[in-house]
């Protein structure tokens, strides 16, 4: 915030900026969750600075932050954290917090390094052993966003692709949202409908169980907009610390 007030404001974001803080603020206090307020203040903050910096800036500092937490879970300064999984039998969280923080993690740097192979293609060997990490953790849905990356990263690399993505990006996440709320909210619906529980059955297991929680969750505590809810009596993976 100190960063961006020195930052002079054209026109549109003295309309746009108040807009989303006020926004913001009264959605953290009605959600007791403030993601979207701070976002709004990171972006207030960023505003003007190139985003090759930008992105420089994050993937050295999350690369550096990652090896020294390697190097101290391989020193025994940091609990390495095992859950058993669906797919691999154990996933490992390589000194954080679980399994799928460390995913997140490497897919953050992995995600990085896509955006700097569009300008140097020697970031590739750089970004070969977060792979293997990412592979080693198990965790599939940061695997999956990872494939999803370098299929986009193919195709953004074709002329005619590139240029129907740049003229239709707003309606292509709209689009994504959408289908992804409604994937959501359907699947958890219907998982206990007989007509589609053979398929609704193997979607969930693929998704590591994610459907069967989410049911689970919509038949006790049901569907709210706004307002915390205190969720209770849900089933958490075994995890054990070596």
């Amino acid at each position: 915030v100190i960063a961006g007030l020195f930052i002079k404001l054209t026109r549109r974001e003295l309309i746009i900026f108040p807009l989303l803080f006020v926004l913001a603020f009264v959605g953290a206090r009605l959600t007791k969750d403030t993601a979207i307020l701070q976002i709004v203040i990171l972006v207030f903050g960023l505003r003007g600075i190139k985003v090759n910096s930008l992105v420089d800036l994050f993937l050295w500092s999350s690369i550096i932050g990652t090896i020294l937490i390697l190097a101290g879970t391989g020193l025994g300064i940091f609990p390495q954290v095992q859950v058993l999984g669906t797919v691999m039998n154990i996933k490992t969280s390589f000194g954080f917090i679980l399994p799928n923080t460390a995913g997140l993690q490497f897919l953050l740097i992995i995600l990085l390094l896509i955006i700097k192979t569009f300008y140097d293609y020697r970031y590739i060997y750089l970004m070969l052993p977060f792979l293997i990490f990412l592979y080693l953790t198990g965790a599939r849905t940061s695997q999956g966003l990872v494939l999803i990356a370098m299929i986009v990263f193919v195709a953004l690399k074709i002329s005619g692709i590139y240029t129907f993505i740049e003229r239709h990006l707003v309606g292509i996440i709209m689009i994504l949202f959408i289908s992804t709320v409604a994937f959501s909210i359907v699947t958890v619906v219907m998982f206990n409908d007989g007509v589609m529980q053979t398929l609704i059955n193997k979607l969930n297991t693929a998704m590591s169980g994610r459907i069967k929680l989410g049911a689970t969750i919509m038949d006790n505590y049901g569907l709210t907009m706004f307002g915390p809810v205190s969720y209770t009596h849900l089933t958490l993976p075994t995890i054990c610390s070596v």
